[in-house]
């Protein structure tokens, strides 16, 4: 997919690997990801609720004081954070800068990019580029704001059914811009029925980025 704003092109092709971590307690679902972000306004677009399920608020994901993280990882030299005891890095890559954790039972995608139409333009374009491509079915909630230590941003939590994955799949995404307009997407996500196992770690790991 192409698209253009200005002069401003940025391409983002992620490739997920076809083989799991080692000994997780069990498969986490892979998701392709393929961005190329603009810098536009977007119409944000409510779907309507898959299979009766409800999507809890953005803000109701758990005790991030009660996770113990790691030392920080750098994505780039704008943005790093401290992963969660027990995630490791399954793949990264530095040009475009972006980095994949995997837990025992969830994953964080975590993608940078400059953010000149601020959170909501980063948010909607990782949606409509990233995640909805992927998606057969997909429920997503209203964006809620949130104030993170790497600056103001903006969530989502969504729920849907994924090419090349069996079981659907509950997320978040959280977007966040420094002051100096740079950006940075984290997208944590598990089976249905199991992200509240993951979600205080999710949050810890999105509260601990540092963006400068």
């Amino acid at each position: 997919m192409t698209r253009k704003t200005g002069d401003a092109l940025l391409r983002v092709v992620t490739t997920a690997a076809a083989t799991p971590p080692a000994a997780p307690a069990r498969p986490i679902p892979r998701r392709e990801a393929r961005w190329l972000p603009t810098l536009g306004v977007f119409l944000l677009i409510l779907f309507v609720t898959l299979g009766g399920f409800l999507l809890g608020g953005p803000g109701e994901i758990g005790d991030p004081g009660k996770t113990t993280l790691g030392d920080p990882i750098s994505v780039s030299p704008e943005v790093r954070f401290r992963p969660a005891e027990g995630w490791v890095i399954e793949e990264q890559i530095a040009d475009p800068p972006q980095v994949r954790l995997v837990g025992d039972i969830g994953a964080l995608y975590v993608i940078t990019a400059p953010a000149r139409a601020g959170a909501e333009g980063l948010l909607q374009e990782y949606r409509t580029t990233v995640l909805e491509p992927q998606a057969g079915q997909l429920s997503v909630s209203d964006p809620e704001a949130v104030t993170l230590p790497a600056g103001p941003g903006l969530r989502v939590s969504y729920v849907g059914t994924f090419e090349g994955v069996g079981t659907p799949l509950v997320g978040e995404i959280t977007a966040a811009v420094s002051p100096q307009g740079n950006g940075v997407v984290f997208d944590g996500w598990a089976p249905e029925g199991q992200f509240v196992a993951v979600a205080s770690d999710v949050q810890a790991m999105i509260e601990s980025a540092e963006v400068a």
